[in-house]
């Protein structure tokens, strides 16, 4: 059998989680893929999550939510490496096709050790997330997630990409956030960064190494050796005022989507 990913605890993680899963939903369980850095290469066993989607066939009945709550609690207690990395959503058929504003509240879990799966709203994000899990996605159970999900239009990854961007990074709290982060933050926004960038240029989405790289041949002026030390993840206190300045380097691109 070929392992999912490159990490054996993930794989174990996984494979626990993808029994207890099975073991509560049946028949009802119709896809489980990886999502996020695992599925575009760039996981980071030191700061990443471990994302997921599973595709259920009909929306979930009040107990198997119950039922899958009490399972992802008994997870996060098992002590198993990556247990409380887990981030993820279980979304019926119908809605996973394609982003319905209209249809976006789903069990959903966050990582954290005192985080539960909990009903959540999907933002547009998750055209994003849709976009990664049908092109690039993992499957652990289930066919090919692109019959799964329609494609996702250049122009749809744009708006998306800008509306997160202006939605959060553009507010003076995610300003705030970046001068009181721990300086191995900054690197994660320049990175993030990075990829919203390459988003808004090309319309699809792409790993951090690939976009930054990209960012590099891309990005003249002051820019370079801010990506180059994010890239080796040696921003300290003294870049914060330059990742902010990065950032709205980024939300000024999406003024325009």
């Amino acid at each position: 059998m070929v392992e999912p990913t490159r990490y054996p605890a993930v794989n174990t993680l996984l494979a626990d989680l993808l029994t207890r899963a099975q073991a509560i939903l049946g028949n009802n369980l119709a896809g489980f893929y990886l999502d996020g850095s695992l599925a575009l290469g760039d996981f980071d066993p030191a700061s990443s999550d471990v994302d997921f989607l599973a595709a259920v066939a009909r929306p979930l009945a009040p107990e198997t939510f119950t039922a899958l709550a009490t399972m992802h609690r008994r997870v996060a207690a098992s002590g198993r490496p990556f247990a409380t990395e887990l981030e993820g959503s279980y979304i019926h058929l119908a809605a996973l096709r394609r982003h319905n504003p209209a249809d976006a509240v789903f069990p959903n879990l966050e990582r954290g050790p005192d985080e539960v799966l909990k009903w959540a709203t999907h933002h547009s994000d998750w055209v994003i997330h849709r976009h990664i899990v049908r092109e690039h996605g993992v499957a652990l159970f289930g066919p090919p997630a692109m019959t799964l999900i329609d494609p996702v239009s250049p122009g749809d990854i744009r708006a998306a990409t800008a509306g997160v961007l202006r939605s959060w990074w553009g507010t003076p709290a995610a300003a705030d956030a970046i001068r009181a982060a721990q300086p191995g933050y900054l690197a994660y926004v320049v990175l993030t960064m990075c990829r919203a960038l390459y988003a808004l240029a090309q319309g699809v989405a792409a790993s951090k190494p690939a976009a930054s790289a990209w960012a590099l041949r891309s990005l003249g002026g002051r820019w370079p050796p801010l990506i180059e030390r994010a890239q080796r993840w040696q921003l300290d206190d003294g870049d914060r005022e330059e990742t902010i300045a990065f950032v709205r380097l980024a939300v000024a691109a999406a003024a325009g989507v």
